[in-house]
């Protein structure tokens, strides 16, 4: 009886540290990804142009909204990086006035209606995860496909607010809404 009690113990035992060990595969999985997403957004601000000067000659803000759990690992990639000579910041948003020092946004589907129009109204590069995000009008895209971050760019919304993508940069990405380069 003990013998068998003892096995079971430890076959549960087995099968609790295997499904461990598999969540915590899940975790540093999405962990890398996340990191992957941040690289990108933070290396899709090279090869971008903006009509507009920078509202703030000194630093670089890549502000996020309605996507808290990107901060973290924005600000750990973006950690003493330059963009056109300038220190990448991230800011977190939750007022329209948060926008002033915005060059870039990451928004999340929870970004609240009245900061979502204010938004709108700025001459700043749209980052999102949701799907479709790029052909809803959105300027980048990041979605996850066969297990690789893949991005859409939309130059027409860009074009909207003053802001151009390099060809490299088209080259690379899903064009939507029919500039791609050939």
């Amino acid at each position: 009886m003990e013998r068998r009690l003892s096995t079971t113990i430890n076959r549960l035992l087995l099968a609790v540290t295997a499904l461990l060990s598999s969540v915590k595969a899940d975790q540093a999985q999405v962990h890398t990804e996340d990191r992957v997403k941040a690289a990108i957004v933070i290396q899709l601000a090279k090869f971008v142009e903006w009509q507009q000067a920078a509202p703030t000659p000194d630093d670089f803000f890549i502000c996020v909204a309605g996507k808290d759990e990107w901060l973290p690992v924005l600000r750990e990639v973006g950690a003493k990086q330059t963009i056109g000579g300038r220190q990448v910041r991230i800011l977190s948003i939750r007022q329209p006035q948060d926008l002033l020092p915005c060059r870039m946004v990451v928004q999340g589907q929870s970004v609240y209606k009245q900061l979502a129009e204010a938004i709108e109204m700025v001459s700043v590069l749209t980052v999102g995860e949701e799907i479709g995000f790029a052909t809803k009008g959105g300027m980048v895209g990041l979605t996850v496909e066969s297990g690789k971050v893949v991005f859409e760019i939309n130059p027409q919304a860009a074009r909207r607010k003053g802001i151009r993508f390099s060809s490299k940069l088209m080259r690379l990405a899903r064009v939507i809404g029919g500039d791609a380069p050939p």
